[in-house]
């Protein structure tokens, strides 16, 4: 059974302390939908649509949208996700690649400036990937910073940590960035700054380079 695109479901975020209403979408007149950080343009027509990502990645509830929508596409659907970003909580961005992963639809992604931190691996589970000339990529561990008992601190830590190197594991098997890297991240705190020449080599190497229409 299809699925109608507009439609809007409330996403049940764990890292939200207050759930807001569910809204009504209603694109302008242009075919924008927009929200805080994000945007996207739907074509039910040629089942190709655009979703744009930028800023700092803060709560999962902020892009209940954009997760809604990954649910609702087809196996026909191919969505481009331009991704501008310098990072953000790593909560909201493991909630986007989940459902990424889970969606039918073909995900695109495409690095249109600076993808950093939960910026890169977003664009890093896309099933093709493009990067735009003169463009970053960085890869690092989480950071955070919080007041709490020292056995909440650590506990809290010891799991970003392991979720870091799940991530960063997983982008190693895909061929974008190298075991040297995923053990320098991991275990000496440092950080990779990779050029779009560098990236374009890489996702190529790997077949994971997307040469069509952006």
């Amino acid at each position: 059974m299809k699925r109608n695109l507009f439609s809007s479901i409330l996403f049940d975020a764990s890292d939200d302390k207050k759930q807001t209403p569910p809204t009504k979408i209603t694109p302008g007149d242009d075919g924008f939908v927009s929200g805080k950080k994000w945007a996207y343009r739907l074509n039910p027509d040629t089942k190709r649509h655009t979703i744009w990502l930028y800023g700092v990645f803060k709560s999962t509830n902020d892009y209940r949208d954009i997760l809604s929508l990954f649910h609702r596409l087809n196996d026909d659907d191919v969505v481009v996700i331009h991704v501008h970003s310098l990072g953000g909580n790593i909560t909201a961005a493991s909630n986007i690649i989940s459902a990424m992963l889970r969606s039918r639809a073909t995900i695109i992604t495409n690095n249109i400036g600076t993808a950093a931190s939960c910026g890169s691996l977003i664009t890093s589970f896309g099933h093709k990937i493009h990067v735009d000339p003169n463009t970053t990529t960085m890869f690092h561990h989480a950071a955070f910073g919080f007041q709490d008992s020292v056995h909440r601190m650590l506990s809290y830590s010891q799991h970003a940590i392991n979720q870091g190197v799940d991530l960063l594991t997983k982008m190693q098997k895909r061929g974008i960035i190298t075991e040297d890297e995923v053990y320098a991240i991991s275990q000496r705190g440092e950080e990779f700054y990779l050029s779009s020449e560098i990236m374009e080599s890489r996702l190529r190497a790997a077949n994971l380079w997307y040469e069509g229409e952006l």
